[in-house]
C-alpha cells in the first residue's frame, strides 16, 4: 500500500532498489511488446491518411512520436526508411505546417531517446541538419508581428507571435535538441558548408537561418567549431549590419551564445565585439535593443575586470539612455540584467555609476511593483543588491539606510503580495547582498526579518501519497502540486504530491537563512542559536533535497560565524564556543550523511565537514578532539562507500544497456558525483596538511583502499585518485612520498598522450607529476 511504498521512498538506496528497477524494466518490455504490435498499424494508418489527403495525418504522426518516446528500439529494423520518409514529409509543401512539424518530431524524439541507434544509420546527422535548416527558412516577409510582440526574453527566437513563423521557430529548437542528443557527432562537417551557402543566399531568411543555427549548435559543437571561430564571428559582424532587424537580432543572438563558449570573443575580440553590441543597444528595433543588452551581460561575464574597465563608461551611458527612454518592460529587463553583470565583473570600478543608477533602480522598482511588472521588479531588486555589493561599504554605507529601510518595511507589510508575485526570494537575495557592505547596522534589520524566515522554514507543506498504475504525462497533473513518481516494487508507482506554493515558501526560508548567514559573517553570531535549531531539524526533511542542502549550509555558516567572531573578539564568541557547536553538530550531520540518498545534499553535508577542517588550519583553532576527528574520518569513509556502490550500480546498468535493457548514465548525475569526489579529495588533503605523516596510517586503513579502486575506474575517478596521490607525496612525509610516487608514476605515464576531451585526468596527472618531481627525487626522472 501507500505507506509501505512511502517507506521505500524514504529508505537509503540499496540492492533492493536495483532489483526493483530491473522488475520495472521487465514491465516496460511487456508494454513494449504491445507497442510493437501498434507500430505497423500506425505506419499503415499514416500511409492511408496520406493517400486520401485526410485530416488523420497529424494523429498518425503523433502516434508514431508516442511509440518513439516509449519504445524507440521498435524502429530499429525500419529506421532508414523512417528517416527518409519523415524527412521528406517535413519538407512537403502539400502538408500543413503542423503536420510537417509532427513528421520531423518523430525523428527528433528518436534522436533523444536512442541517439546511438540513430547514428548507426548512415547520414542521419546530415539529413536532420539539412531538413531542419530548410524548415528554418519558412519565416514570412512581414515582420510586424515579430516587432510588436514583447517577449519575456529578447534573445528568444521562439517568442515570435506569428503562426506562420511557428515552423521556423520549432525547427531552430529541434536543431538544438538533436545536436545535443547526438553530442554533436558528425554535425560540424555537414553544417559548415550549408552555413556558407545560406550566408550567401539572396533572401534574408537564409542569413537569419545561418546565424540562428550557429547559436543553437555552438554549445555542443564548440570543440569542432573552434578552428572556424574567425569565420563565424565574420558572419555575425555581417549580420549585425544587415538592413533587416530580424537578421541583426539573429546575429546578436549568435554572438551572445558564442561568447558563452569561446573566451576568445571576450579576451581577444572585445575591440570589435563591444562596439557591435553598443550599436545594437542604439538600434531602432526594440527586439534588437533587448538582445544587444543581454549580449552585453553574456560578454561581460566572460571578461576580466581590467579588460572591461575601458568600455564601462560608454556601456553605462548607453544602458542608462535606454532605461531613461521608458522602454517596454522586456527591454528594461534586458538592460538591467546587463547592468547586474557589469557590476559583478567591475566590482569597485562600478563606483562612478552608483549615483546615476541606484536612485533610478529604487524608483524603478516602486514603479514596477505598482504596474505589476513583477519580472522587471525582480531584476531591479537584483541590480540594487549587485550594485551595493560591487561598490562596497565606502560608497554604499552613507546611502544604505535609504535603500535598505524601505525594502524591509515592504517585506514586513506586503509579504503575501511579494510571495504571490514571486518577489519574496529576490528581495531577500538583494537584502543579503547589502548586508556585508552595510556592516553592523544591518543587524537590526535582520533581527526583524529573521522571524519571518524561521516561520517560512517551519512550514509543513501538504503531502499526499498514493499508488498508481502509470505516470501521468508531463503537464497533465495539477499545476498547484509538485508530483514525483517512484517505482513501487514492480506494482505500479508511488505518487508523491506536494503543495508547490507551500514548498516554495519553505525552500525560500531555508535558502535565505543561508544567504544572510554567509553575508553577515561574524555578525551572524547572535542569530546562530535559533538558526542552528531550525536547520538541524531539517537535515532529514524528506520531501525536498534543497531543503536539506541549505540546512546543512546554514550549520556550516554558524560555525564560520563563531570562529570569525572569536577571531575578532566580537559578540562574546570564543574558540571554545565554536568547538562546542561543532561537537553538537557532528551527531546530526553524521546521521544525515548515513541516510542521505541524493547527491547534492550529500555533497553539502561533506562540504560542511570539509569547512570545519579548513577552519582549523586557516584560523589556527582546534575545533575537533581526537575522537571527533576519528568520527569525521569515518564519515568520509562512508562517503567513499556510497561512491563505490554507485559505481557498481552504474556498471550493472551499463551491462544492461548493452543488452538493450538499461538506461544510459545521466550526465548531470556524473557531474554531481565529480563534485563529491573533489570534496572527499579536499578533505583528505586537509587531514594531510594538518597532521602530515602521523595521519597516513589512519588514511591507509580507512580511506586509501577506496582511492586505490579509483585508479582502475573512469576518468573522473582516476583524476581524483591522482590528486590524492599527489597530496600524499606533498604532505605525507618522506616515506609516503617515496611509496606513493612509485604508485603514481604508471598512472601519470598512462595519461600522457590522451586525446582531447579528457582534461580532468590530464590536469590531475600534471599535478601528480609536479608533486613527484618535487618530492620523489630520482623516481621522476
Amino acid at each position: 500500500g501507500g505507506a509501505g511504498a512511502e517507506k521505500q521512498l524514504l529508505s537509503p538506496a540499496d540492492e533492493k532498489a536495483r532489483k526493483t528497477a530491473k522488475t520495472s524494466r521487465k514491465a516496460y518490455r511487456a508494454i513494449g511488446q504491445s507497442l510493437g504490435e501498434a507500430l505497423p498499424l500506425a505506419l499503415g494508418a499514416l500511409e492511408g491518411a496520406l493517400q486520401t489527403g485526410g485530416t488523420d495525418v497529424t494523429t498518425a504522426l503523433e502516434s508514431l512520436s508516442e511509440v518513439a518516446e516509449n519504445q524507440p528500439r521498435l524502429f530499429r529494423p525500419v529506421l532508414p526508411q523512417v528517416l527518409e520518409g519523415m524527412a521528406s514529409l517535413a519538407l512537403s509543401a502539400q502538408l500543413l505546417a503542423t503536420q510537417r512539424i509532427a513528421a520531423i518530431e518523430v525523428l527528433v524524439t528518436l534522436a533523444e531517446t536512442q541517439p546511438k541507434m540513430c547514428l548507426k544509420v548512415g547520414g542521419f546527422a546530415a539529413r536532420m541538419v539539412s531538413t531542419l535548416l530548410s524548415m528554418m527558412l519558412t519565416l514570412g516577409e512581414d515582420c510586424s508581428a515579430w516587432e510588436e510582440v514583447e517577449p519575456s526574453d529578447g534573445m528568444n527566437e521562439d517568442d515570435d507571435g506569428s503562426e506562420e513563423d511557428q515552423e521556423a521557430a520549432y525547427a531552430a529548437e529541434a536543431l538544438d535538441r538533436v545536436v545535443t542528443a547526438i553530442e554533436g557527432t558528425g554535425v560540424t562537417e555537414v553544417l559548415l558548408p550549408q552555413l556558407e551557402a545560406l550566408a550567401n543566399g539572396a533572401a534574408w531568411q537564409h542569413r537569419h537561418a545561418a546565424l540562428t543555427a550557429v547559436g543553437m549548435v555552438c554549445e555542443t559543437c564548440a570543440p569542432s567549431l573552434l578552428p572556424h571561430l574567425g569565420a563565424l564571428t565574420s558572419l555575425v559582424a555581417s549580420g549585425a549590419a544587415a538592413p533587416e532587424p530580424r537578421v541583426r537580432h539573429a546575429a546578436i543572438f549568435a554572438l551572445s551564445l558564442l561568447s558563452d563558449e569561446f573566451e576568445q570573443i571576450a579576451s581577444e575580440q572585445h575591440a570589435s565585439t563591444i562596439p557591435l553590441l553598443l550599436r545594437g543597444i542604439g538600434d531602432a528595433s526594440r527586439r534588437v535593443q533587448a538582445a544587444a543588452a543581454l549580449g552585453v551581460g553574456n560578454v561581460s561575464h566572460q571578461m576580466e575586470r581590467e579588460t572591461l574597465e575601458p568600455y564601462a563608461p560608454e556601456l553605462f551611458s548607453a544602458l542608462h539612455s535606454l532605461l531613461a527612454a521608458s522602454p517596454p518592460p522586456y527591454v528594461a529587463f534586458a538592460s538591467v540584467s546587463a547592468l547586474c553583470q557589469l557590476f559583478d565583473t567591475l566590482g569597485r570600478s562600478a563606483a562612478p555609476a552608483y549615483a546615476t543608477f541606484m536612485p533610478m533602480f529604487r524608483s524603478g522598482f516602486e514603479a514596477a511593483v505598482g504596474a505589476k511588472a513583477h519580472k522587471l521588479a525582480g531584476v531591479l531588486l537584483s541590480a540594487i543588491g549587485s550594485l551595493a555589493a560591487a561598490v562596497g561599504e565606502d560608497t554604499f554605507r552613507a546611502d544604505a539606510e535609504a535603500t535598505v529601510a524601505p525594502l524591509v518595511e515592504l517585506l514586513l507589510r506586503q509579504r503575501p503580495m511579494l510571495s504571490e508575485s514571486s518577489l519574496l526570494e529576490p528581495l531577500h537575495a538583494s537584502l543579503a547582498k547589502m548586508a556585508s557592505p552595510m556592516g553592523a547596522p544591518f543587524g537590526r534589520y535582520f533581527a526583524v526579518v529573521l522571524p519571518t524566515l524561521l516561520e517560512a522554514a517551519a512550514v509543513e507543506p501538504e503531502v499526499q501519497t498514493d499508488v498508481v498504475e502509470e505516470q501521468l504525462p508531463e503537464g497533465e497533473d495539477d499545476e498547484s502540486v509538485d508530483t514525483h513518481y517512484v517505482s513501487n516494487r514492480g506494482c505500479g508507482f508511488l505518487r508523491v504530491r506536494v503543495n508547490s506554493a507551500q514548498m516554495e515558501e519553505k525552500l525560500m526560508g531555508v535558502s535565505a537563512l543561508h544567504e544572510y548567514a554567509e553575508a553577515l559573517g561574524a555578525g551572524f553570531t547572535p542569530f546562530a542559536p535559533a538558526c542552528v535549531e531550525a536547520a538541524s531539524s531539517l537535515l532529514g526533511y524528506r520531501f525536498h533535497p534543497r531543503v536539506r542542502l541549505s540546512s546543512a549550509y546554514v550549520l556550516g555558516d554558524a560555525v564560520k560565524a563563531l570562529v570569525a567572531a572569536a577571531s575578532a573578539a566580537e559578540h562574546g564568541a570564543s574558540v571554545a564556543s565554536a568547538a562546542s557547536l561543532v561537537g553538537a553538530l557532528l551527531k546530526p550531520l553524521g546521521e544525515a550523511v548515513h541516510t542521505e540518498k541524493e547527491l547534492e545534499p550529500l555533497d553539502g553535508l561533506l562540504t560542511v565537514l570539509l569547512d570545519v577542517l579548513r577552519l582549523q588550519r586557516l584560523e589556527g583553532c582546534a575545533l575537533l578532539s581526537p575522537p571527533q576527528l576519528n568520527g569525521l574520518v569515518g564519515l568520509l569513509k562512508h562517503g567513499l562507500h556510497l561512491d563505490a556502490k554507485r559505481g557498481a550500480a552504474r556498471a550493472e546498468s551499463a551491462a544492461e544497456e548493452d543488452a538493450g535493457e538499461g538506461a544510459p548514465p545521466d550526465e548531470e548525475e556524473l557531474e554531481q558525483e565529480w563534485e563529491i569526489l573533489l570534496t572527499l579529495v579536499h578533505a583528505m588533503r586537509e587531514l594531510l596538511r594538518q597532521h602530515g605523516a602521523a595521519i597516513v596510517p589512519t588514511l591507509e586503513a580507512q580511506l586509501l583502499p577506496a582511492v586505490g579502486a579509483w585508479l582502475g575506474g573512469d576518468d573522473n575517478h582516476v583524476a581524483a585518485g591522482l590528486y590524492c596521490l599527489a597530496d600524499l607525496v606533498d604532505f605525507g612525509g618522506a616515506d609516503a612520498a617515496k611509496k606513493y610516487s612509485q604508485l603514481a608514476l604508471p598512472h601519470i605515464n598512462a595519461a600522457i598522450g590522451l586525446e582531447e576531451g579528457r582534461e580532468r585526468r590530464l590536469a590531475a596527472a600534471a599535478s601528480a607529476l609536479g608533486a613527484v618531481g618535487q618530492h620523489g627525487g630520482k623516481l621522476s626522472s
